[in-house]
């Protein structure tokens, strides 16, 4: 009985970095609530585009996951627009929080559709998917725009973590009228970025936590930390061009994980460092350079 309590506690002991990871990273901080379009998130400099997004005519669309949970968007039409830009947020962030990245497709001709990730905004789920089961809700997300709009051209867009998700979702069968995709500052390995927020901003060995984490993470969430989330990988089996913007400041997500990408994608691929950037600021530290990338990217690839 004494060795039997003793492999407990050892068991416990193994599993407990494990536990607090998946409690601080990956756990839903707050109960879901109601978020007004221009309601915070994202630097104070963003509040006119925030304010933009809540004066739109917009409608809450609902889907359901491949997993049951209910997933929300914002709808914002454009008339009879044949253009679509479906905008990812990043972590513990939520769909009002892309309002600047939005507003400017929305002057480009795009009608605009802003999911919240689940386990953020709206959506529902406890567990945050950091862009891997999230690849798969944007390809539902592309579904029902189809379904609604008969084939609309499409373009992928995503911010930080929901960088990521658009990279991941590059390596899926994606339909056909998905033009291309444009990743601002994504992760392109979920484990190299556990590992470089772990030991740079916590001061942790990554081994024993994301090993703990790992199986725990496969039980709750659905993917593995370790094993999932290679966007390096998706790009390899896509041939849709891609556009890749990232800060050179950026703290969070090194920018050689840019490099990275650039270098494992098959299709047409851009790749774009602003100086002086922290992470997803370029849009706010070089707007000129930001959307002239962002322009002839889209002019040469998407528009019909």
């Amino acid at each position: 009985m004494k060795i039997l309590r003793i492999l407990i506690a050892l068991a416990a002991l193994c599993a407990l970095p494990g536990i607090v990871f998946c409690e601080i990273a990956l756990r839903r901080r707050c109960r879901k609530k109601r978020r007004r379009p221009g309601s915070r998130g994202g630097p104070a400099s963003f509040r006119m585009e925030r304010d933009w997004l809540k004066a739109q005519a917009q409608e809450d669309v609902w889907i359901v996951s491949r997993d049951g949970l209910h997933l929300h968007a914002r709808l914002i039409p454009r008339g009879d627009c044949r253009r679509f830009a479906v905008v990812c947020h990043g972590y513990r962030a939520h769909s009002a929080s892309v309002a600047p990245f939005a507003r400017g497709l929305w002057e480009r001709g795009y009608a605009l559709l802003l999911p919240d990730a689940r386990a953020h905004g709206e959506s529902g789920g406890r567990w945050i998917g950091m862009g891997w089961p999230d690849r798969l809700d944007l390809l539902d997300w592309t579904s029902e725009l189809n379904r609604r709009y008969g084939a609309p051209e499409i373009v992928l867009m995503g911010v930080s973590m929901g960088g990521a998700t658009v990279l991941n979702a590059a390596g899926k069968a994606l339909p056909a009228n998905v033009r291309c995709i444009i990743s601002d500052c994504g992760f392109c390995s979920l484990r190299d970025e556990f590992i470089w927020q772990l030991r740079r901003y916590h001061h942790l060995p990554a081994l024993p936590f994301l090993l703990s984490a790992d199986p725990l993470c496969r039980l709750l969430a659905r993917y593995s930390p370790l094993r999932d989330g290679d966007g390096c990988a998706q790009l390899a089996k896509c041939r849709l061009p891609v556009l890749l913007i990232h800060g050179a400041a950026d703290r969070f997500v090194p920018p050689e994980m840019m490099e990275r990408a650039c270098a494992a994608a098959a299709g047409p691929v851009e790749a774009h460092l602003i100086p002086g950037a922290a992470h997803a600021e370029s849009i706010s530290t070089a707007p000129e350079r930001y959307w002239a990338h962002i322009d002839a990217f889209l002019a040469k690839y998407a528009h019909s």
